[in-house]
This record gives C-alpha cells, sequence and structure tokens, in this order.
C-alpha cells in the first residue's frame, strides 16, 4: 500500500510541477500530463499496468462530473446573457453538425463501418470545457466582442448534447435496425428536457439547503456541496435524464445565487477540477499503448488535422449563420480555432470500449490523436491567434477592468449581512454598546429604503438590515445564535 501511495505521489507531484515546463517550451500542460501517464505505462517504464476500461469508466465519470459542476461555477449569468443565443446554437446544431460532417471522413479514410463513423464523430463532437477554461485561464487570454464568453459558455454547455448522441449511436451499432428515428428523437428531447429541469429544481433546493444549514465548520459546506452534486447527477440519470447536463446547470444556478461561504466553495472545486483534469489525462496515457498507436498513426493525424481545418470551421460558420451581422469572419475564425478537444472526448472514448463495440479500440486510438493534436496545436496558438487577429483586449485596458470584480469577489468573503427582528436584544442599542467579536466591523445600516454609514452613537432599530465586515464569518454566526439563545432564555414567560 506505502509503495502504491509513493507512487501515486510521485506522478502528482511530477504533474503539479509540470508548469513550468510547460511555461518554458510553450507545450500545453495537458500534454505534459498525458506524456506522464505514458511514460508510467506498460509501453513506458512499465511501473504501472493500466488496462481495466471499468475502473476506467468508474474514474472518468466522477471526474466528469467535478469537470462541469466547476465549469458551471466559472460561469457567470451576467456575461452569458449577451451570447446566450450563440452558445446554444454552438452547443446544439453545432455538436450536431460536427458528428455529422466529421463521419463522412472517417468513414472513407478508414475501415469503420457507416455507424461506428457517426459514433467516432459524436466522440469527439463537443469542445472541452476543461481545456478551454484551462488554457484561457493558464495563459490569461481575454478577448474583444465576449468571445471568452461565446467559447467558454459553448465549452461547458456542448458536452451533455455530445453525451446523448454518442448513447444513441452506441444503441446504433449494437442494435442495428432495432430502434425508430422517432424513439431516438424522443429519447434526445427527454434527455435533454430532464437533465434542465433537474438542474433548475435541485439548483434551487441547493441554495435553500445551503442558505439554512448553519454548520459550525467552514469546510462541510464543500463536502455537502459534494452531496449535492452527486445526488442531483444519480437521481437524474435513475429517472432517465441527462445528468451532467443537471449538473452544469446546478453548477450555474449556485454560483448565481448568495450564500455562506460561497468563495471558498468555488475555490475547492475549482482545485478539484485541476486534479481531476491531471488524472483524466494520465488515465489516457496509462490507457494507451504506444505499439497500438502505430497502426492508426495516419488515419489519426490526418483525420485530426481535417477536424481542426476543416469540420470545425464548417460547423462554427454554419451554426452562427443567423448572427452574420453580429459575429464578424474574424471572431468566427477564432470561435473555430479555439474549440479544443480534450478531457471529455477521452471519457466519451472510454465509454465507448466498456460498450462492448467491436472497433473500440480503433475508435479509441484515434481519438487520442485527435485529442494531442487539437490540444498540441490550438491550445498552443490560442494566444497567438488572439493577437494575429487582432481580437485580444489591450493589457492596460484588461487590468483596469479585471481589478474591481477581483477586489469585490475578495470581499464577499468577509462580509455578512443581518436582518434585526422585533424580537431581537439589539434592538434600540447603538453600535458602541454591542460587544461584537473581535475583528467584527459594521459597514452599513439598510433603513427601508435609505442607506446610512453608520458611526458608533447609530442606533440599531427594528427591521434593519446590516452589513457586517468579519474576519470569521463562522465566529459571529456562532455569537449571533450564542446572543439569540441567551435572549429566550432570560425572557419573560
Amino acid at each position: 500500500m506505502e509503495r502504491v501511495m509513493l507512487l501515486f505521489a510521485i506522478i502528482i507531484l511530477i504533474s503539479s510541477f509540470a508548469t513550468k515546463i510547460s511555461k518554458k517550451l510553450n507545450v500545453p500542460l495537458l500534454i505534459i500530463f498525458l506524456c506522464i501517464g505514458m511514460l508510467f505505462g506498460s509501453d513506458g517504464l512499465g511501473i504501472i499496468y493500466f488496462d481495466n476500461p471499468n475502473l476506467a469508466y468508474v474514474i472518468a465519470t466522477i471526474a466528469l462530473c467535478f469537470i462541469l459542476f466547476d465549469g458551471g461555477l466559472e460561469t457567470q449569468i451576467s456575461a452569458i446573457k449577451p451570447v446566450l443565443k450563440e452558445g446554444i446554437l454552438l452547443s446544439v446544431l453545432g455538436v450536431l453538425l460536427n458528428a455529422l460532417l466529421f463521419s463522412v471522413p472517417i468513414y472513407y479514410i478508414t475501415e469503420l463501418s457507416i455507424t461506428e463513423s457517426l459514433l467516432a464523430s459524436a466522440t469527439v463532437a463537443s469542445t472541452d470545457a476543461a481545456a478551454v477554461f484551462f488554457i484561457l485561464k493558464f495563459n490569461n487570454i481575454n478577448l474583444k466582442y465576449n468571445l471568452r464568453n461565446i467559447l467558454e459558455l459553448e465549452s461547458g454547455s456542448n458536452d451533455p448534447m455530445a453525451y446523448v448522441l454518442v448513447l444513441i449511436f452506441i444503441s446504433v451499432v449494437n442494435n442495428p435496425g432495432n430502434g425508430s428515428l422517432i424513439n431516438y428523437i424522443l429519447f434526445f428531447f427527454i434527455q435533454m428536457g430532464l437533465g434542465f429541469v433537474m438542474g433548475i429544481a435541485f439548483g434551487i433546493c441547493a441554495k435553500f439547503i445551503l442558505e439554512r444549514l448553519k454548520l459550525r465548520i467552514e469546510e462541510l459546506y464543500s463536502a455537502a456541496m459534494i452531496g449535492i452534486l452527486f445526488f442531483t447527477f444519480s437521481v437524474t440519470n435513475i429517472i432517465n435524464g441527462n445528468g451532467f447536463l443537471a449538473i452544469y446547470i446546478l453548477g450555474i444556478i449556485l454560483r448565481s445565487k448568495k450564500y455562506l461561504f460561497k468563495n471558498s466553495t468555488i475555490k475547492f472545486f475549482s482545485i478539484l477540477s485541476w486534479l481531476m483534469q491531471m488524472i483524466l489525462f494520465v488515465s489516457l496515457g496509462l490507457l494507451v499503448f504506444p505499439s497500438e498507436l502505430l497502426k492508426n498513426t495516419w488515419w489519426g493525424i490526418s483525420l485530426a488535422l481535417v477536424l481542426v481545418l476543416v469540420i470545425r470551421p464548417l460547423s462554427v460558420f454554419g451554426s452562427l449563420m443567423p448572427f452574420r451581422k453580429k459575429i464578424d469572419i474574424k471572431s468566427k475564425i477564432y470561435i473555430s480555432w479555439g474549440g479544443l478537444k480534450g478531457a471529455v472526448p477521452i471519457v466519451f472514448a472510454i465509454f465507448v470500449r466498456t460498450a462492448g463495440i467491436d472497433n473500440s479500440n480503433v475508435i479509441f486510438n484515434l481519438i487520442f490523436y485527435i485529442v494531442v493534436v487539437s490540444v498540441l496545436i490550438q491550445g498552443a496558438t490560442l494566444n497567438f491567434g488572439a493577437k494575429l487577429l487582432d481580437l485580444k483586449v489591450p493589457e492596460n485596458k484588461r487590468l483596469k477592468e479585471k481589478s474591481e470584480p477581483e477586489e469585490l469577489e475578495y470581499l464577499e468573503d468577509q462580509l455578512l449581512e443581518l436582518k434585526i427582528s422585533e424580537d431581537s436584544n439589539l434592538v434600540n442599542k447603538k453600535i458602541f454598546e454591542i460587544n461584537f467579536p473581535e475583528g467584527a466591523l459594521v459597514t452599513l445600516v439598510k433603513r427601508n429604503s435609505d442607506y446610512i454609514h453608520p458611526t458608533g452613537q447609530t442606533k440599531i432599530h427594528s427591521g434593519d438590515k446590516i452589513i457586517i465586515m468579519c474576519k470569521d464569518k463562522m465566529e459571529f454566526i456562532n455569537y449571533i445564535d450564542e446572543l439569540h439563545k441567551t435572549y429566550q432564555e432570560t425572557a419573560p414567560a
């Protein structure tokens, strides 16, 4: 056991320190994770023999849940509202066009059947939220015309669409001629509809639960969120909905709501998302046998280039035709180039391997080449492409725009709103008379429609809402609870 733990510790530490190599060599970090997996795998140093698709399926599903949920938490409704129509079209129509168009070169270049070609195409039809968010954030790429919001919304929301197509084509390959087109269409709408509704429903319930938990330990809020995440995914899947869509919607809703320790929870899931990306790419490296890859080298590289240079631009330009006046050609070119493949196609390729498809190894190897080419070529040149097309926000303007939101987000971790009820023993007390915990400061008093900047002499009235900055939120909540409890015990019957 100690040797296994030591081995995993070494892999994680090497992967973590790989950021230095990534910056120096301008190689995307995800590729380095992949190479680390291949190095330790069977055809590398031979330290780890990993050829268990079922275990990989479980790991991949859990990892994708965290990645998509974090993608939702990273998505602000105010940011996606102006590009909602464009993002939805790219997520639905774009994925469908990509899946249909890319199946043609797969069919003619490889030895796969038409249904297997459609399955392979659907597996890489969506862009990857983890890769897009990671590379844009890692390289600090800020874009004009809301292009970053479009890319992030598309990458975060198109995975459920691709997932449904993968399930449909797995069924078509395994049961040829047994399903009707109407049944598949109904399956699609049931999956997407239930996923959307359940995501909203659980998002509202989760906000209600988190507001009223009042746990005594801050870290337990993140633990509770993991429980909510898995509960949402599993219940949605049990009733034949799309669990991946549900948890993405859940993340968006929770980002838009206010609850205790919100920012620390978001940071926790951001860290988990990074770890899951690392695990997925290292796992892919372990699952891959380079000796087998050589058989499909020509197929894989040529198809990857066709997808990046032809199919992706066709699907983007076709999807965004209704916005030809709003989005210019340069922006469409960049959106096409920003459609990175990453962890999600890997997860779907693992799904295909566990489904018992005859040519699943061929499909898996093709996905490997496509992901590597996409991350290596597109990921390494996203920053350069933004400069070349003059779509990057100038440095001085970017710094000016970024300073305020970051400061507000920092302050949000230290602010609490306290509503004064009629029976509160704080009523009619002056602020200097209240023995607040050390480090607590009343910064604002809202009385009816007026905002009062308080002093020590400001008297608290019933119905007031007071904004308090405190070093330790939980200490202050405990103080208020004890104050209320003491008041209840000493109040006359």
